[in-house]
């Protein structure tokens, strides 16, 4: 065939093929155009409706707890649901704000909510090359946004399904991130999330956090004592000093190297730093019977609900305040001195009466005894009040990490909550009545979230294992008599041999 032929067939070949080509780069364009348009479109469908508002924002959801001061300001006690202090930012330790961002976002100060090259590594070494030691691209910023949704658990999804929560909430949290920038300092961003992690142990925000582990306010850390609290924010279960001193040690070593690394400290410093022991000889879980003037507190509150029932004492739009909640500060002209004499002089006196009881009550039972008037009720307060007391006190705080802590910390990495008594308890409850956290829910005990996480841990084999430890607990130095229902709530009814 003669070239010139076969240049026309070439020709022809490539018209016919041309409208094709055309088809191709159209479609291609118009897809491009509607993905574009699509997530635009999804970014302002989320952005109007599933974020929060400014005015959210600017006035997070959290509870603070409201403190009772001594004329001078000495602190004589607090009333909290979440033990929480908010502390500024020009109040924080240095070594705490420099450890939190060499640890978890090195561009803290350069980027805007969303670091564009952490995201990417994140996407080639992860999802593209499957390191899994390439670590997570989330800002500080992202953090606190995460913190402002609870639907953060990816259970009963199949894959397809968890892969679109994951984009969707991925999205969500990064238009809040955005959001956040623009509302706040960066000074004010990080503030906040430190005041918002829950340390475990009652201990929420950094404020409580260095108080219950350490036995001091926040800006009296060490730097090594810094790097502890901070390394627990990966995960305050996991990595909770009191719990796991040794993955602690190594977690708090990564973050002076990271300080290290980011010129916060010299090598000098990293060298001295990193052996030094964990010391948590000053560890203690708080609760409203350590504050200093207990019996103090406790008559006031009576005070204080008359006192803010009164209108002028009211918030502006006409709500009373919870002091649970408020933060509110309340001032009075106790001597702290005197105080501690009169709380001396208490303690010495009640020890004649605690042999007057032991005579009196020697071989009965205080906790059961009735008289003709005695009712059903007040047995079971009796028996509530009981177990709060054997609860709290230092035996079973020193029992009950032994048997129950390795189990609660597989159930809080697999299904994402604390594992308490009382949870045990109301699973329990339900093991042995079904249809008893139905009616949990219908009386307001229980939230359907709180039951969903129940029945997923009971469905599971970790459910006998909890089963297994709780019996051993109850065996091995408390002792449980017997399970109730009080209208109060549910509690187990022990004694201490």
């Amino acid at each position: 065939m003669e070239p010139q032929s076969l240049l026309s067939i070439k020709a022809k070949l490539q018209q016919q093929r041309l409208p094709v080509y055309r088809n191709i780069i159209r479609w291609t364009w118009m897809l491009l155009g509607f993905g574009l348009a699509a997530g635009i479109l999804i970014v302002i469908i989320i952005s109007l409706s599933a974020i929060p508002s400014f005015r959210e924002l600017e006035d997070p959801k959290s509870a603070v707890a409201s403190e009772v001061l001594a004329y001078d300001g000495t602190l004589l006690g607090r009333y909290f649901i979440e033990n929480r202090v908010p502390v500024r930012f020009e109040d924080l330790n240095p070594d705490i704000v420099n450890a939190l961002v060499s640890t978890e976002d090195v561009r803290y100060w350069s980027h805007c909510g969303v670091d564009a090259r952490a995201v990417a590594r994140v996407v080639v070494r992860t999802i593209l090359l499957r390191d899994q030691s390439a670590g997570g691209g989330s800002t500080i910023t992202q953090q606190l946004a995460k913190m402002l949704y609870s639907d953060r658990n990816f259970s009963g999804m199949n894959k397809v399904e968890k892969l679109f929560a994951l984009v969707y909430r991925k999205l969500r949290e990064w238009i809040t991130a955005v959001k956040l920038e623009k509302s706040y300092t960066k000074e004010e961003i990080l503030a906040m999330y430190l005041n918002q992690v829950d340390y475990v142990n009652n201990a929420y925000g950094i404020q409580s956090a260095a108080e219950v582990y350490f036995g001091e306010g926040q800006d009296k850390l060490s730097t090594e004592e810094a790097a502890t609290i901070v390394g627990m924010l990966q995960n305050p279960s996991y990595f909770n000093p009191a719990r796991f001193p040794d993955r602690c040690m190594r977690r708090r070593m990564i973050v002076l190297s990271q300080m290290q690394r980011n010129e916060y400290l010299t090598k000098s410093q990293y060298d001295s730093l990193k052996v030094l022991p964990l010391d948590m000889s000053r560890f203690k879980k708080v609760s409203f019977s350590d504050d200093k003037a207990p019996y103090l507190c406790a008559e006031l509150k009576k005070d204080l609900s008359d006192i803010l029932d009164q209108p002028e004492c009211r918030k502006p739009d006409g709500s009373k305040y919870n002091i649970y909640k408020e933060g509110l500060k309340i001032y009075t002209t106790i001597d702290p001195t005197y105080q501690k004499y009169a709380e001396a002089a208490m303690e010495a006196h009640m020890k004649k009466i605690q042999n007057r009881f032991f005579t009196v009550w020697k071989g009965k039972n205080p906790w059961k005894y009735k008289t003709g008037e005695t009712t059903d009720e007040e047995i079971q307060q009796r028996g509530a009040m009981l177990n709060r007391l054997v609860r709290e006190g230092d035996r079973y705080q020193a029992l009950r990490p032994k048997y129950l802590d390795e189990v609660a910390s597989e159930v809080e990495d697999r299904f994402g909550f604390e594992l308490r008594d009382i949870d045990i308890l109301r699973m329990l409850e339900e093991d042995k009545k079904p249809g008893a956290m139905a009616r949990m829910i219908k009386q307001g005990w229980v939230s359907n979230s709180q039951s969903a996480d129940y029945h997923r841990v009971m469905s599971d084999a970790i459910w006998s294992q909890i089963k297994r430890q709780w019996r051993s607990l109850a065996g091995s130095g408390v002792e449980a008599i017997q399970y109730q229902n009080p209208n109060a709530g549910f509690f187990l009814e022990c004694t201490q041999p």
